[in-house]
């Protein structure tokens, strides 16, 4: 999956630590990105400096060298970009977010439970789990990001932490569905951002 709109990334600037931020515009030679976390310093300090973009998919860590181009309204970055390089870890934000599941175990017979996450990334959740499910049982899983139809995945279950909540991997999912939880993702992170700047 290469870079698109909506997509969720990390920017590395010359100084500082990464921020997030959300592609709104990309192509061939240019990206613009709008934060998530303002700068501690100006944008306009980082114009026709080094700057790194970076994003998960299915193949690993994605980084893609760019040119600070200068800054537009909004707490956007316009950057241009070079070749990508791919680094082969995975790298999913995590936010705290309890959306409401439900779970069918893969197994005989098979479990199903409605529970919530605790937290959630594009490559798993902390989910709440009073059964404790054994490690490395493989679910079924729905998750509910909003109206309309729920988000479907492939879990499988990495441990138990020992207070009733059990870390699951996601091992499958549609790219549009990913897409969507992607998106619940970023949603979540803006509204925390929000409270924590009191502008709820």
């Amino acid at each position: 999956m290469s870079l698109e709109t909506d997509k969720q990334v990390k920017v590395r600037l010359p100084v500082g630590d990464p921020l997030p931020a959300v592609i709104e515009e990309v192509d061939d030679a240019s990206i613009t990105l709008a934060l998530l976390l303002k700068s501690h310093l100006p944008l306009s300090t980082f114009k026709d400096r080094p700057a790194t973009v970076e994003y998960a998919d299915s193949k690993g860590l994605h980084k893609v060298r760019c040119t600070v181009v200068g800054e537009a309204p909004g707490d956007r970055l316009v950057l241009t970009r070079e070749p990508e390089d791919v680094v082969q870890r995975r790298d999913y934000f995590r936010v705290e977010a309890f959306a409401p599941l439900r779970i069918v175990t893969r197994e005989a017979p098979p479990r199903t439970l409605e529970t919530s996450s605790h937290d959630v990334s594009g490559g798993g959740m902390l989910i709440l789990d009073p059964h404790e499910i054994p490690a490395d049982t493989v679910l079924d899983i729905q998750i509910t990001v909003g109206p309309g139809d729920p988000v479907l995945a492939v879990g499988r279950v990495i441990r138990n932490t020992g207070d009733q909540r059990t870390a699951v991997q996601i091992i499958d999912m549609s790219s549009g569905d990913r897409q969507a939880l992607l998106r619940y993702i970023t949603e979540r992170q803006r509204a925390a951002l929000r409270v924590a700047a009191g502008r709820a």
